[in-house]
């Protein structure tokens, strides 16, 4: 099997890699364990698109392919996870979603497919709809400084008492 992969680093701080994958023949890619879940599209040489999520893996996964085959993959960060999911995926299990024309659903929320370039738009869309939740535990155990999500509001300072803003501003 033959395969062409292109992948990038994303300043999103919820997306460990993006990946991008072009099957230059038939066969079978073993997917190793690395430690997070992945939102993937594969599209068929007929143009059908798949959306699919798969857990932190256990054990390698064979995955067989076909040539003309072409995928995305969002690896999400370790501290990611599907905020609504109730199983637990590892080993092979994945969660097919449903698939309309330039779209997928998930948990009743329509979002854009996945593209290579537009995976931090996505996750932020994501995000703001509450599909996606972080653990800040783990966070903070594989980052320095982790970051919040997207567009979160800090709003302790407004329920510090007015007497101790001022100090804390001046």
């Amino acid at each position: 099997m033959v395969q062409k992969h292109t992948s990038r680093s994303s300043p999103h701080p919820w997306i460990d890699t993006v990946w991008q994958t072009v099957c230059l023949s038939d066969g079978i890619y073993k997917a190793t364990p690395d430690g997070s879940w992945d939102l993937l599209r594969s599209v068929a040489p007929d143009g059908i698109s798949v959306v699919f999520l798969s857990g932190q893996a256990t054990e390698p996964v064979d995955v067989p392919y076909v040539e003309g085959e072409h995928s995305v993959v969002i690896s999400f960060a370790a501290h990611v996870y599907l905020a609504h999911d109730k199983e637990v995926r590892t080993g092979a299990a994945v969660r097919f979603l449903d698939v309309e024309e330039d779209e997928f659903s998930l948990d009743g929320v329509k979002l854009p497919l996945p593209t290579f370039l537009n995976a931090e738009v996505l996750v932020d869309e994501m995000i703001a709809a509450r599909l996606l939740a972080s653990d800040d535990v783990v966070a903070r155990a594989f980052t320095e400084k982790p970051r919040p999500p997207p567009n979160a509001r800090c709003s302790s300072i407004s329920r510090t008492p007015p007497v101790l803003r001022r100090r804390i501003s001046s």
